[in-house]
């Protein structure tokens, strides 16, 4: 039987490395470009760490059947959630070359897993005019008041290197295999992330937690 020291390479060994990367602590900070659509999905909380995706979200449809949302519309109280709503909450995912991640330079395609509040801040920029895939970007998690919870600040357009593009056009390739597991009914292949507004204290026209209506513009 083979044997190998840990510090040694096997042939034709795969590397798996995770491509998502997201801000999961106070003072996290992430630089990057957008290099194609967001993808998003609407997350139901129904046990203490365990999501399921929103049928709904997911078609398009308000009147798809979805137990969680029957729930919610029946003011049913969620033991496992502290706003005790079973509402749903969106979560984006953005295909992304991270130029740094917490002032290390990166230069890899990764999948930027966020949320409504960092995609709400962007989205206002399409709205004005900006072209969000010339722009870069960076994102950082402050906690505290929602107003500034996530700051979101475009920078001046840096353009990609020769291994950056190789990086851009791998990853969504990447993102397109895997929008199936992403959409599947529990999100098994990414990693939860949940949104740590205070209960509360949203800022207007957001939620910590979803159930807010179908918004058919989601994406850019």
């Amino acid at each position: 039987m083979p044997t190998v020291d840990y510090n040694e390479d096997i042939e034709g060994m795969t590397v798996f490395k995770s491509q998502f990367i997201g801000l999961r602590e106070k003072g996290d900070k992430i630089k990057f470009k957008i290099v194609d659509k967001a993808f998003y999905v609407g997350k139901h909380w129904i046990g203490e760490k365990q999501t399921v995706n929103c049928s709904r979200v997911a078609t398009g449809d308000k009147n798809e059947p979805c137990e969680w949302c029957e729930k919610a519309e029946q003011g049913l109280e969620n033991p496992y959630h502290r706003s005790k709503k079973y509402d749903y909450g969106l979560q984006f995912y953005y295909p992304i070359v991270t130029r740094e991640f917490n002032g290390k330079k990166i230069g890899e395609g990764a999948i930027f897993q966020t949320s409504q509040l960092v995609h709400n801040r962007i989205k206002e920029e399409a709205a004005a005019g900006i072209d969000i895939y010339k722009s870069d970007w960076m994102v950082t998690r402050n906690e505290g008041k929602p107003a500034s919870y996530y700051s979101v600040i475009r920078l001046d357009p840096v353009p990609l290197s020769v291994e950056e593009q190789k990086e851009a056009k791998q990853i969504k390739e990447d993102f397109e295999k895997l929008k199936p597991s992403l959409e599947g009914k529990e999100s098994k292949m990414a990693p939860p992330a949940e949104e740590e507004i205070p209960l509360g204290e949203e800022a207007p026209g957001e939620s910590a937690k979803g159930g807010g209506d179908l918004l058919d513009d989601l994406p850019f």
